[in-house]
């Protein structure tokens, strides 16, 4: 059977040359139209904050059918549909090669890829939720965020000072042990005034989210108003998951997309990226 891995293989024109082994490269107008958004910040470094703009990625949801049947709705980028649809579908093992495909349509209006595929679709009874940007979130996508209801301590607690956001994300590295060795993992923290609640780690950002909130469960401790840092970027569904836990703030070592902004400025909560010991930019709360 033809793997389908190999079926994408560009093949080369000349008559009797061997199939190339170069690998696929976006074309330039691929490029060109991946999505990014310009979005107003405030930058502090070196103890001084001003105004400026930086780019976000764009955030999309691509919903796959197959055969009539909604199989999942995938968080991604709207740059290269086709191929991260027919490679999730090879990838859960839905389809071994193209011949499996009798037919794909891609619409960008409605962000909808569906297939008809040869055979019936069998989905497994157990869904395995990935770490990664397009894990399948159970329900989240449905769910609005409400405006932040934070009482005075919270918004004090809000008015997060930059020089106590920074100390806080430099004290979180301090207890991301395997982040520091192997860079392959990710880390989560909550603080309350500074001090720490909780800290974890785990191969998936969404998974150190869902950690802090079980512990705060277990340990019957309200999370309400307090500072959430991360290792990892940050996407609406993260701040899905950081709003139902009640945080006030998220500060991440990394950037956030289009969507997590406008859903924090909706709920009023303090957004900030690329923050180090020194530096952070904030795009929500301030």
């Amino acid at each position: 059977m033809e793997r389908f891995v190999g079926a994408c293989a560009p093949k080369s024109r000349e008559r009797g040359a061997a199939a190339s082994t170069m690998p696929r490269l976006p074309r330039d107008a691929e490029l060109e139209t991946f999505p990014r958004a310009s979005v107003p910040v405030v930058e502090y470094g070196k103890g001084t904050m001003r105004r400026a703009a930086r780019n976000a990625i764009c955030e999309r949801e691509l919903t796959l059918v197959a055969n009539g049947e909604r199989l999942v709705t995938l968080l991604c980028s709207d740059a290269a549909l086709r191929e991260l649809a027919y490679g999730f579908l090879y990838g859960e093992g839905i389809i071994e090669s193209l011949s499996d495909v009798r037919s794909c349509s891609i619409d960008k209006s409605s962000m909808t890829a569906s297939f008809d595929l040869t055979a019936p679709v069998c989905r497994p009874d157990c869904l395995t939720i990935s770490s990664g940007f397009g894990g399948k979130m159970l329900n989240a996508l449905a769910v609005e965020l409400p405006r932040s209801c934070v009482d005075a301590e919270a918004t004090c607690e809000r008015a997060f000072a930059m020089a106590d956001l920074t100390k806080a994300v430099g004290t979180m590295r301090s207890f991301s042990r395997e982040y520091t060795i192997t860079r392959g993992i990710h880390c989560s923290a909550l603080f309350r005034r500074g001090a720490p609640l909780a800290s974890f780690e785990d191969i998936g950002r969404h998974n150190t989210f869902d950690k802090l909130a079980g512990c705060c469960l277990l340990e019957e401790q309200d999370a309400g108003g307090t500072l959430l840092t991360t290792t990892g970027r940050i996407s609406s569904e993260m701040v899905r998951k950081a709003s139902r836990l009640g945080v006030s703030g998220i500060a991440s070592l990394s950037g956030p997309t289009d969507k997590a902004i406008a859903l924090a400025q909706g709920a009023g909560m303090l957004l900030a990226g690329y923050v180090t010991e020194a530096s952070a930019c904030v795009y929500a709360g301030m």
